[in-house]
């Protein structure tokens, strides 16, 4: 974006702008959603010197900035953003159609809506700043994660939210042997059998050489209709998927994109943030690094 139409240099300008025409007031900032991660890697930007960033200086934001107010902060991801990559069979997806049934069906302008949509999704880059952070270390792993943690806690309080929990229709949900470190699972049952007796397949070897034809008539033919009928059923039988190997998953269906994206965001957890190689631009929008 900045190569393109220099959005941060005006986002630069426009605050100094501000500051200057208000008596040196310094701005409150209201960041929403994946702009949150944007304005960490503006405020990061904005400091380092030219040419690489913003030229403003260390204390740049300090002089500028009085308060930041975030809305919907995804800083470590978002689990919904796989769905959004693989089927975009999202949240708001499903309250389209239950609020517009057959729209998603419908051909527009010649495009069958929602095949237009995928695709279309699968060539924003900038969504996979959403993948979530951390890996295993923060959402969980096959047989845990920090809800389960919280869930636990409950119990022991007496609150008895470890098997039901009361959504906002009053009804009542049972999450009894839910593993909420698995982000995707191919059926219920592998989503709460125990690890030790789920037989999982090693994907990323098996070679897509059976690739399906183009029979879709569309001019886009994206990484993901390489996949043939081999590797589609390799990645089912690997079951399960965490933080973890969502990340493997993503590198095999689609490695160009993911090529793309990992040299723009990282996902991991710094080890020593005093290392130089954080220094670059493809860390400061990760909060962990």
């Amino acid at each position: 974006n900045q190569i393109r139409d220099q959005s941060l240099t005006r986002i630069k300008s426009n605050i100094e702008l501000l500051v200057a025409t208000h008596g040196g007031k310094k701005v409150v900032v209201l960041p929403h959603s994946m702009g949150v991660q944007y304005f960490l890697h503006f405020m990061k930007w904005v400091e380092t010197p030219a040419p690489r960033g913003g030229g403003g200086g260390p204390d740049w934001c300090a002089k500028h900035i009085k308060a930041i107010m975030n809305i919907g902060a995804p800083f470590l991801g978002s689990p919904k953003s796989i769905a959004l990559h693989f089927s975009i069979e999202v949240r708001d997806i499903a309250a389209l159609r239950a609020q517009a049934p057959g729209l998603l069906d419908k051909d527009v302008l010649g495009l069958q809506t929602f095949k237009h949509l995928m695709r279309m999704f699968r060539t924003w880059d900038a969504t996979f700043s959403m993948i979530p952070k951390g890996g295993e270390t923060i959402w969980g792993g096959l047989d845990w994660s920090p809800e389960t943690e919280t869930v636990n806690n409950s119990a022991k309080k007496g609150t008895d939210n470890s098997t039901r929990n009361t959504g906002g229709n009053g009804n009542i949900c049972d999450t009894k042997g839910v593993n909420y470190g698995r982000l995707i699972s191919f059926s219920k049952d592998w989503a709460e059998t125990h690890s030790s007796k789920i037989e999982r397949v090693d994907f990323k070897h098996v070679a897509k050489d059976d690739k399906l034809t183009n029979s879709s008539n569309c001019d886009i033919w994206l990484e993901y209709h390489e996949m043939g009928n081999r590797a589609i059923k390799a990645v089912a039988d690997h079951k399960v998927y965490t933080a973890g190997s969502i990340l493997d998953l993503l590198h095999y269906v689609a490695p160009k994109l993911m090529a793309r994206g990992a040299s723009h965001f990282s996902y991991g957890i710094a080890d020593d943030l005093d290392d130089p190689k954080y220094d670059q631009y493809k860390y400061w929008s990760n909060p962990l690094e």
